[in-house]
C-alpha cells in the first residue's frame, strides 16, 4: 500500500507482489489508515482470538447485560393437519409416488410454476409426453393432467 501511495500504479504493485486487485483493495480498506505497528498488533489479536468460541446464549447474556435488545428465539411452528404417517419405502413400481411444486421466473419476470411427480421405485417421471398444462390452468387442469398421466402409467397404490 505504501508503494501505491508513493506513486506506483495499483496494477503494477499487485503484479509485483502477485496478489489480486480485489485483495489489494480489501487490505487497503482494512489496514489503509493504520501504522505498521498497529497492523501487526491487529494480526496478533486476530490470531489470539481465533480459537475463542462463544455460544449463542453467551452472546445473548452479554447483550442483555449491556442493555442491548436480544431477539427472542424463534418459536417452532406446530404441525398443521393430519400426517399420512411415516415415510414409506417403495418396494415395487407404482407403490410410492412423490410430488412437488417447482417455482421459477421467466425472462420477462413472470412466475413459472411446475408440478412434478415421480415414481420412487423406478425414479420415472409421471408426466408422459403429450400431457400439456397451460398458463392459468389451475387446480382442475393440473388434476386432469395427472389423471391422464396416471391412466397411462398406472395409478399409485
Amino acid at each position: 500500500m505504501r508503494q501505491a501511495d508513493g506513486g506506483e500504479t495499483i496494477d503494477s504493485v499487485c503484479r509485483e507482489h502477485n496478489i489480486a486487485l480485489a485483495t489489494f483493495h480489501r487490505w487497503k480498506k482494512k489496514y489503509g489508515q493504520m501504522e505498521i505497528a498497529d497492523a501487526k498488533r491487529l494480526k496478533e489479536l486476530e490470531k489470539e482470538n481465533a480459537d475463542w468460541t462463544v455460544s449463542r446464549k453467551q452472546v445473548q447474556r452479554i447483550r442483555r447485560k449491556e442493555g442491548l435488545k436480544v431477539r427472542a428465539k424463534a418459536q417452532k411452528m406446530p404441525r398443521q393437519g393430519i400426517s399420512t404417517g411415516l415415510p414409506t419405502q417403495a418396494r415395487y413400481r407404482h407403490h410410492v409416488w412423490s410430488w412437488d411444486f417447482i417455482f421459477d421466473r421467466t425472462d420477462t419476470g413472470g412466475t413459472l410454476k411446475m408440478m412434478t411427480s415421480l415414481d420412487e421405485y423406478s425414479r420415472q417421471c409421471n408426466h408422459p409426453s403429450g400431457t400439456e398444462y397451460h398458463r392459468g390452468s389451475g387446480l382442475n387442469g393440473v388434476m386432469a393432467g395427472d389423471d391422464h398421466a396416471w391412466h397411462i402409467r398406472a395409478y399409485p397404490q
